[in-house]
This record gives structure tokens, C-alpha cells and sequence, in this order.
């Protein structure tokens, strides 16, 4: 029996990694849209502007 093909091993290691990086970047811009969302709510706790968007309780 021959050994194993490298090119496999290395193809595994790079689906492992982009499934890696995709995972990180759901993971940041989850947090990106959470501060986001927080940082809405302090302003308008502060009774501050954001930029002219209606907040939700002026609906």
C-alpha cells in the first residue's frame, strides 16, 4: 500500500483554515453589530443624535 498523497493533508488543512477564518469573521461582526447596537441605545439614553436616524421609540 503507498502512502497517503500530501496534496490531501494539505488540501484538508486549507478547507480547515478557511472554515477558520469564516468562522472568526461571523464572530467579529457579531460583536461589531452588538457595540453597534449598544452604543445606539447609550445615545439615546443620553438624549443624544445619532446622525438623524428615528430611534425605535419615536415610532
Amino acid at each position: 500500500m503507498s502512502p497517503p498523497d500530501p496534496r490531501f493533508s494539505l488540501a484538508n488543512e486549507r478547507t480547515m483554515l478557511a472554515w477558520l477564518r469564516t468562522s472568526l469573521a461571523f464572530v467579529a461582526a457579531g460583536l461589531g453589530a452588538a457595540t453597534a447596537a449598544h452604543l445606539l441605545q447609550l445615545t439615546d439614553l443620553l438624549g443624544g443624535s445619532h446622525g438623524g436616524v428615528p430611534s425605535l421609540s419615536e415610532h
